[in-house]
């Protein structure tokens, strides 16, 4: 019983969704913050389940998995919107300081470098409580997974078959 509650508590957390208000899901278009432009890890957990069909341990694993990245992510997004405002100053003053610019524009490399290795490690763990079925799956549907389609599209992801969406 403890363990069902504590698996809803999670998916109810990850999918956004209001025990008081159930079905009705959050409006994030007004929402300030380093969040604003970033999926609802309900939706990116949701649409895993209906391409892979996860099992419930695969989907509470999955939601430990992201919720960690979340706050690793979180202090990320923080630091590399200090250096942008930084560099953005810098740009506007009267007499350009080369050094300076240099060295901020060396700091926000060296975030987007922890951000992408992050997002990897991040890829890594999940794939590792997935079949090999889901695996070829989710590496067949790599542009479905991602907003912006084939722009992330592994190399060979053209000469590879189409998966087939249907259950």
């Amino acid at each position: 019983m403890k363990k069902t509650l504590f698996i809803a508590s999670l998916l109810t957390i990850a999918l956004g969704i209001n025990p008081a208000f159930a079905g009705h899901f959050h409006d994030n278009s007004r929402q300030d913050g380093p969040r604003k432009h970033q999926p609802k890890m309900g939706k990116v957990l949701k649409h895993m389940d209906e391409l892979l069909d996860l099992s419930t341990t695969q989907k509470v694993e999955v939601l430990k998995i992201m919720i960690s990245k979340r706050e690793k992510f979180e202090a990320l997004r923080k630091d590399m919107k200090d250096v942008r405002q930084e560099l953005f100053k810098a740009s506007r003053e009267s007499e350009i300081n080369e050094k300076t610019i240099r060295s901020l524009a060396k700091k926000q490399a060296g975030i987007r470098a922890e951000i992408t290795i992050n997002r990897i490690l991040a890829k890594k763990a999940i794939r590792s409580i997935l079949t090999p079925e889901q695996r070829e799956l989710m590496d067949l549907s790599r542009p479905t997974m991602h907003r912006s389609g084939k722009r992330h599209a592994s190399p060979d992801y053209a000469n590879k078959p189409k998966p087939s969406m249907g259950k």
